[in-house]
């Protein structure tokens, strides 16, 4: 007798479309906030700045590739600074959510058995946002 590959126990409905209605509010704030067109700019030039210092070491030319190294330095922050910025319209959301999810599922026990793995209500949400947010992201072209 063949065993059922997925097992949606009691609550497991509830923790997948919070988990995936999550994913699709940090998708779409950060589709909303971040400047893409500035991250693949910085992209490019931070790849360019790695190749300089790159051969700025095969010539042997320290203070190259130090200069380089300084110019990468600002890029990698500021590049930082603009994918932090989601964070600040998520951070708020995601904490009262978990709140509510730990506040009302922590004592339930296995919410899911997936080929023959029990997962708690934390493993099942982090499993569904995952995929939603990588389908998501990838549906809306985000990096």
């Amino acid at each position: 007798m063949m065993s059922q590959l997925l097992v949606l126990y009691e609550h497991a409905e509830i923790i997948g479309f919070v988990g995936m209605g999550l994913a699709a509010m940090s998708s779409f704030v950060r589709m909303a906030v971040l400047d893409r067109e500035m991250l693949q700019e910085h992209k490019k030039k931070i790849k360019d700045k790695q190749e300089k210092i790159k051969q700025a070491q095969k010539n042997k030319d320290m203070k190259g590739m130090q200069e380089h190294q300084s110019e990468l330095m600002s890029l990698m922050g500021a590049q930082m600074k603009q994918s932090f910025k989601p964070m600040i319209f998520t951070f708020i959301p995601f904490i009262i959510v978990f709140q509510w999810l730990r506040g009302n599922f922590a004592d339930v026990g296995p919410v899911v058995k997936i080929l023959g793995f029990e997962l708690g209500w934390f493993g099942w949400y982090l499993l569904c946002s995952m995929i939603a947010g990588m389908a998501l992201n990838k549906i809306l072209k985000i990096t």
